[in-house]
């Protein structure tokens, strides 16, 4: 049976859970009562997750949650955000989104105190710029998504330092705008290169770069200098064997199942 969230299922929730967290799980909720809210100011935390809440969020479903730092609405049957639905939520630090249906998502739809966005398992197609994500936005999870490209100024004026981009379509990456990035997902993907000019810009931060599954048959000489790179079960082409002493930086190579490392 779905069910409606109304005020008075709202109130006799918080008050079994505390007055400052609202845990709303498995409830069989299937929409929100508009300006549920807004008299919650006090709220830190918002949990709505595996419920049944399709379609679009209406524009005002979360108004008044000015003090809200964590929301979570992850697998739910969400299609689609509204521009604003996120954007008053002016104290939000992480967004749950993963494992719904969001296919449309335009990166300015966020609040500018936003540090962490889950938007894993979903149908992302692609990113539509207007304004890029966050300027304080330090973790972003696209993996499990249907992206096939990653265009220029997409991240840019981010502090992003952990992307997870793994299991889409992309065949290209442009990642000229990661300045702070440490961590980076590529796994399972189309890519068949990585730029040079990108390279440079990625090596000077990144401690971890997870390029497994793709279509890799060389790579950069400089990707080397990171200190965790995984790139197992890629088609690298022929070269001389590579003794692990010639790259003292490198921690973890991850090569099994590829007999020899192409470097260029």
């Amino acid at each position: 049976m779905n069910i409606v969230l109304t005020n008075d299922a709202l109130q006799k929730y918080i008050e079994i859970n505390d007055s400052i967290h609202a845990k709303l799980c498995n409830l069989n909720i299937s929409s929100i009562q508009p300006g549920l809210f807004k008299r919650l100011t006090f709220l830190k935390s918002l949990n709505i997750n595996n419920n049944e809440i399709g379609g679009t969020i209406k524009y005002d479903t979360f108004d008044g949650l000015t003090s809200l730092e964590i929301l979570d609405i992850c697998n739910n049957s969400v299609s689609l955000t509204n521009p604003g639905n996120f954007t008053n939520l002016i104290s939000l630090r992480e967004l749950h989104l993963h494992n719904n249906h969001i296919s449309l998502l335009n990166s300015s739809d966020f609040p500018t105190s936003l540090k962490l966005l889950n938007l894993s398992r979903n149908n992302i197609t692609t990113l539509y710029q207007s304004g890029s994500f966050p300027t304080f936005l330090t973790s972003l999870n696209l993996g499990l998504n249907i992206l096939s490209s990653i265009q220029p100024g997409q991240f840019e004026n981010t502090s992003l330092s952990e992307l997870n981009l793994s299991v889409n379509h992309i065949e290209y990456g442009n990642f000229n705008s990661f300045i702070s990035l440490t961590s980076l997902n590529l796994s399972h993907n189309r890519i068949t290169t990585i730029d040079s000019v990108i390279v440079d810009k990625l090596t000077s931060s990144l401690t971890l770069l997870n390029l497994c599954c793709n279509n890799i048959t060389s790579l950069k000489h400089k990707l080397l200098d990171i200190p965790n790179l995984y790139a197992e079960y890629n088609p690298f082409s022929s070269n001389p064997a590579i003794h692990p002493m010639l790259f003292p930086s490198l921690i973890e190579l991850c090569a099994r199942r590829v007999l020899i490392l192409n470097l260029v």
